[in-house]
């Protein structure tokens, strides 16, 4: 790679830097998710006042948290009381994952293909908001990215040697350290294997073993918080998110659905269902029976179920940034809470902004930009129809936006599909546009030439050893 590539793609993902420093330096409040950010720094917090992962309210520890996975709150931790030190370094982690995907991409189809895949994701204003607010998308994408780069780094490599084994082991290994961020990542711990799944020179038990040892590792690394849990609390589990999720979430909108309530109401009068008067009261041990009782309620009602995940799958992949964004450029408008649950309200709000030039003119840009990644996937999924034995390259992370995009809008998101969900594979999305765009040529040229090299290489050492035992 040359250096006047490697500078090229520098100053491209220097862009981006540059964006999401401005963000940073906007007025403090515009950092915080009023739902989030306070539950994240309480736990932080208790993380340094030695109450172990326990919320410190006034002064006081609380009982061990089995809600929230530890990751970022650990991550926060390190920098109290400057919480401000940690923005930074999201700027700086969310640019370095500009320039990897950048480079990695050069190597693998052309500097066009990687220029452009920079620059969108350099430019992907959801992106760069959020990298600029203390959530937890923002650093559960540069771990799970780093995952997936490993992974397709071993996939590429020419021969199953010792390094492509250690970057499908590490990657597994990342893959279950990115639930510890977003308990999400659960869900993607199968693709652990995909690294030994898809080696062609490997035998059938090769892949199997080696498959088993990378998924076996995540899932001891889960059990062991998990473990954790049942030990504090009695709670078998790695998070209770995702009965609450169900519960208040889905079922919560299917109720709403069916009763004309709004979402609240809905949230309240299933609450009342269990004996407690609003959702925040119920126990951390009851999450088995919340997760019975939505997943019950969204089969009774399925027409509505899927009206529900049909509408999160098109706002996951449509919705641009506008109340944080806007909150950051000291627009009053930015004040609206829970931003993109409903449609109506949504359009409502995105017709208010579109006053204001800045605003709007943001907002456009947004549109015209989901536009163009969307139709790059489209493409390059396309061209997979016919090859996808060929092109394990493109495979991996198609299969990441797809599952993952699939999981956040059944399991987890459902009415409260926003835009910030949309962030942690958005280094996916533009890969797989730039190449849907650009591409003109087998993208794993590189792989199938070093696999031959290989594969050659080891038939002449048979024959060599067979000459050498006649």
């Amino acid at each position: 790679m040359r250096r006047s590539q490697i500078l090229s793609l520098s100053a491209v993902a220097l862009v981006g830097l540059i964006l999401r420093i401005a963000l940073v330096s906007a007025p403090l409040p515009s950092h915080v998710d009023p739902q989030g950010t306070p539950h994240l720094v309480s736990l932080a917090e208790g993380l340094r006042s030695g109450c172990g992962f326990a919320r410190l309210h006034n002064g006081a520890c609380e009982k061990p948290e089995v809600l929230i996975a530890p990751g970022y709150p650990l991550f926060l931790a390190l920098f109290i009381p400057n919480l401000g030190g940690a923005l930074i370094v999201q700027a700086i982690l969310g640019a370095a994952v500009c320039l990897l995907l950048g480079i990695f991409l050069h190597r693998q189809a052309g500097l066009l293909i990687a220029v452009l895949s920079t620059a969108l994701l350099a430019l992907d204003l959801p992106s760069a908001t959020y990298d600029a607010m203390w959530v937890t998308e923002s650093l559960f994408r540069d771990v799970l990215f780093l995952g997936m780069l490993l992974s397709l780094l071993s996939i590429t490599r020419g021969g199953f040697d010792r390094t492509a084994k250690a970057y499908g082991l590490v990657a597994a290994v990342l893959l279950a350290a990115s639930s510890f961020v977003r308990p999400i990542g659960l869900g993607l711990v199968p693709l652990a294997a995909l690294p030994f799944i898809l080696r062609r020179e490997a035998s059938l038990g090769s892949k199997a073993a080696w498959s088993a040892l990378a998924v076996g590792l995540s899932c001891l690394v889960l059990v062991t918080w998990t473990g954790r849990n049942y030990r504090e609390r009695g709670v078998w589990a790695f998070s209770t998110i995702s009965g609450f999720n169900m519960y208040y979430y889905n079922a919560a909108y299917i109720h709403s659905l069916n009763t004309g309530e709004d979402l609240l109401a809905s949230q309240k009068a299933l609450a009342q269902e269990l004996g407690f008067k609003d959702a925040w009261e119920t126990p951390d041990s009851d999450y088995r029976l919340m997760w019975r009782r939505g997943l019950k309620i969204l089969m009774a009602h399925p027409l509505a179920t899927l009206k529900m995940i049909s509408r999160s799958l098109i706002w996951l992949a449509i919705d641009p940034i506008a109340s944080p964004l806007a909150a950051m450029l000291g627009i009053r408008e930015a004040s609206e809470p829970n931003e993109g649950r409903q449609l109506s309200g949504a359009v409502t709000r995105g017709a208010r902004f579109m006053r204001h030039p800045v605003m709007g003119a943001l907002l456009i840009f947004q549109f015209l930009c989901a536009a163009f990644e969307w139709l790059g996937v489209g493409l390059c999924l396309f061209r997979l129809r016919w090859n996808l034995g060929r092109d394990m390259l493109l495979m991996v992370p198609a299969v990441v936006v797809m599952v993952f995009l699939f999981m956040l809008s059944a399991l987890g998101a459902g009415p409260a599909a926003v835009v910030r969900f949309r962030v942690p594979v958005m280094p996916f999305i533009v890969m797989l546009a730039a190449i849907g765009w650009l591409s003109k040529r087998d993208l794993v040229a590189n792989y199938s030439v070093q696999a031959s090299a290989s594969d050659q290489s080891l038939c002449a050492s048979s024959r060599f050893q067979r000459l050498a035992r006649d």
